[in-house]
C-alpha cells in the first residue's frame, strides 16, 4: 500500500488511464477506510469508468448497513457494481446479515 495519499491516486489514475477498469477495496483495507476514501478521490471524477466492488465486514443487518452507507460516503460513490460480504464462513454467517432488523 502507498504511504502517501497523493502517490495511491495518481497511481489509480494511471491504472484507469492504461484501461483498468475493476477496482475492489474494503472498508478494512488500511486505518479507518483509507483505502475508500483514496479510492473516492478518484471517484469523484472518474466513477463512471470503472466496476466498483467493496466488502463489509458486518454480521447484523444493521450495522452491514451503517458499514455500507459509511463505504458509500468515502467512495464518494452512491452505488457500488458489487458488493461482498468479507469473510463469510457458511450459511448461519449469511442468514445473520440477511435477518430483518427488531423494531
Amino acid at each position: 500500500m502507498y504511504q502517501d495519499a497523493g502517490e495511491a491516486i495518481a497511481a489509480l489514475n494511471h491504472a484507469i488511464a492504461l484501461g483498468i477498469g475493476y477496482i475492489d477495496t474494503a472498508s478494512d483495507y488500511g486505518e479507518h477506510g483509507e483505502s475508500e476514501m483514496r479510492i473516492g478521490e478518484v471517484m469523484k471524477t472518474r466513477r463512471k469508468e470503472v466496476f466498483l466492488a467493496t466488502k463489509f465486514s458486518a454480521r447484523k443487518a444493521d450495522e452491514a448497513r451503517r458499514e455500507i452507507e459509511a463505504s458509500l460516503k468515502r467512495l464518494q460513490s452512491d452505488h457500488v457494481d458489487v458488493l461482498h460480504i468479507h469473510g463469510l464462513e457458511g450459511a448461519d454467517d449469511l442468514a445473520a446479515i440477511e435477518a430483518r432488523m427488531v423494531r
